[in-house]
């Protein structure tokens, strides 16, 4: 969130969800790529939204902002190989990330205007991150435990 340009920015973590410990480096890549992709590809003073909540299947993670779905959003969210350039690269990585966990990704339009990419990280102990340790609530290192 801490990207995203104070007036332009809307944040709320339910209570379950700050329990939830995340791989930590696969996660704050995703969050970054997705909160820059809003940056960019929405209205240059729209709104972008981070919120988290736990729901079945898991942990649902959305990034929102006030663009829309196109269909080079969608392409770049089911190409199966890396993109030529840089156009589109940061959603398939974000892909490859999130499937790292048993995660899937979602688009979702939203009313009356705008886009939301939903993360979803199945609730899972044991999800091992080379890149940093598993962080919990308030940013504590995480015990592996389900939330």
């Amino acid at each position: 969130a801490a990207l995203v340009p104070v007036g332009r920015r809307r944040a709320r973590v339910t209570r379950r969800a700050l329990r939830c410990p995340v791989p930590a480096g696969r996660t704050r890549q995703v969050l970054v790529n997705l909160v820059e992709n809003a940056l960019r590809h929405g209205p240059p003073e729209g709104q972008v939204g981070l919120y988290a909540t736990v729901r079945n299947p898991g942990l649902s993670i959305l990034v929102t902002n006030e663009g829309r779905v196109d269909d080079a959003l969608l392409a770049a969210l089911r190409r199966p190989t890396p993109a030529v350039g840089m156009s589109g690269l940061g959603l398939w990585i974000v892909r490859q990330l999130v499937a790292t966990d048993g995660g899937a990704l979602r688009v979702h339009r939203l009313r009356p205007r705008g886009l939301a990419v939903e993360v979803l990280l199945p609730l899972a102990a044991g999800r091992a991150d080379p890149s940093g340790p598993e962080v919990g609530p308030a940013g504590s290192a995480g015990r592996g435990q389900p939330c």
